[in-house]
């Protein structure tokens, strides 16, 4: 059965049950990557790479989640363009027209017209040295580790893995800086906001919502983040009712016969609001697989002597095919579950977002999913694709998957904003997104120009 396991936000990482053996340390990372919508294939196969390289730098101590999601909510870089406005404009026709896209844009977001994609990759490792006891029998140097006793401990074990995590940080702002995104670490700030967001569905909704007044770093996550009770729906529905709003969760149950580069599209790219996709990730050891599947092999071959079956002899040479591609280092092996949740103000939108998810599951290669009906399966997956913990025990419909197959169903995908957070100008994306633009990018102090501007829809000859 699962259950929702606390943490503390310290120092720009999450700590879950504590620092000791057997907690967990992680950190997320707020990911831009770029639009691949015209992407050619050439371009999906070389993403197809850059995520096997990834997952390849995944230890075994080590485990990583891909958390995606799409809402309408541009409020903060709206307020911020228009606090902008009133500080900068100083003649009439400037406040205007920009007073006139602020009002528009607002509109468009509170009529839910504007869509925005985000993608968050968290890695949490495990704790495995212990906590050394202090007076008689204490090992030789223990008092050494950066100070003395319990705290020198405990400041080695921040250090060390935030040195170990921004190894990770460094990988995917190499990955996707290269592909043409980019990454940026979140802090404690980021962390709380995107706990809170999972577990209040309505914050979004709340114009004047302040996160860094809300988060109180003397409080665990639950009790910052957990503000009411979810109730289970009654039959036909299923799912449960928390703050506001009707959830329900999905898990694909049989994965697809085949992948490609870009297919995960079907499921990022319906067209509609309030879901997400959760892909927990945990590496497996190359030598265990291959004696799992030895022994299976055997099993089978025995099994053959007494009763030769023309099924069996077709199992043996899969296992026998798959034990030669580990053995090869042609792939490695990964166990990998996927969750799809969805919310929405009222019954009726829940069952249609839910339809559809089922819809496009079915068509993703000849993948199944499973609809949990119980008020305990929908709660247990709802803990298991908690942002940033990856080591949750409720792990049914955890699939066995090699790295090439599991590079293509990651949910690479976010809706390019251009510089919108800091934008002196704001104008309408091709997918209802907003993209923002400056005439100086950079980090502050090296600041360069962007000499040019061009706009334009495919084809309509912007490189001539």
């Amino acid at each position: 059965m699962g259950k929702l396991t606390d943490g503390y936000l310290v120092d720009d990482l999450i700590i879950y049950r504590g620092l000791q053996k057997g907690g967990h340390i992680g950190r997320g990372f707020r990911v831009h990557p770029p639009d691949d919508e015209n992407a050619d294939v050439a371009w999906l196969n070389h993403l197809e790479d850059e995520m096997r390289v990834l997952l390849a730098s995944l230890k075994e101590t080590a485990r990583m989640q891909f958390h995606w999601s799409v809402d309408s909510d541009y409020q903060r870089e709206l307020l911020a363009y228009y606090a902008k406005s009133k500080e900068l404009a100083t003649n009439d026709w400037s406040r205007r027209q920009r007073d006139e896209r602020f009002t528009r844009y607002w509109k468009l977001m509170e009529e839910r017209k504007l869509r925005r994609e985000r993608l968050h990759i968290y890695v949490t490792s495990k704790i495995e040295a212990s906590i050394p006891h202090q007076g008689k029998g204490k090992g030789k140097g223990e008092d050494e580790i950066e100070g003395k006793g319990k705290s020198g401990h405990y400041d080695y074990l921040l250090d060390a893995s935030a040195r170990e995590l921004d190894q990770y940080g460094e990988l995917l702002k190499q990955i996707f800086g290269g592909l043409g995104g980019s990454v940026r670490p979140l802090d404690e700030h980021g962390h709380f906001e995107e706990f809170y967001r999972y577990f209040n569905a309505s914050a979004p909704d709340c114009p004047d919502i302040d996160y860094a007044a809300l988060y109180d770093p003397d409080k665990g996550i639950i009790e910052n983040c957990f503000n009411g009770e979810a109730a289970p729906l009654s039959k036909p529905d299923m799912g449960f009712y928390l703050d506001g709003y009707y959830h329900g969760n999905l898990a694909i149950k049989s994965l697809p016969k085949t992948t490609f580069s870009g297919m995960i599209g079907q499921l990022t790219g319906l067209d509609m609001l309030d879901y997400s996709i959760t892909v927990n990730i945990r590496p497996l050891d190359v030598m265990k697989e291959i004696e799992k599947e030895e022994g299976a092999y055997e099993k089978l071959q025995n099994t053959i002597q007494h009763s030769p079956k023309l099924r069996m002899l077709a199992a043996m040479q899969k296992k026998g095919a798959k034990i030669s591609r580990l053995m090869s280092n042609e792939v490695l092996p990964y166990k990998a579950q996927f969750i799809l949740r969805c919310w929405d103000r009222d019954k009726a939108g829940l069952r249609a977002k839910l339809a559809a998810l089922r819809s496009a599951i079915t068509k993703l290669g000849g993948a199944q999913y499973y609809d949990p009906a119980l008020p305990t399966s929908a709660r247990n997956y709802f803990y298991a694709a908690v942002p940033g913990w990856c080591w949750d025990k409720y792990d049914d419909y955890a699939h066995y998957i090699e790295d090439a197959n599991l590079a293509d169903l990651l949910p690479v995908s976010a809706t390019p904003t251009g510089d919108l957070s800091d934008a002196e100008a704001i104008y309408d994306g091709a997918n209802g997104n907003l993209v923002g633009v400056k005439t100086f990018a950079g980090s502050p102090g090296s600041e360069s120009p962007q000499h040019g501007i061009m706009f334009g829809m495919s084809g309509a000859g912007k490189s001539v």
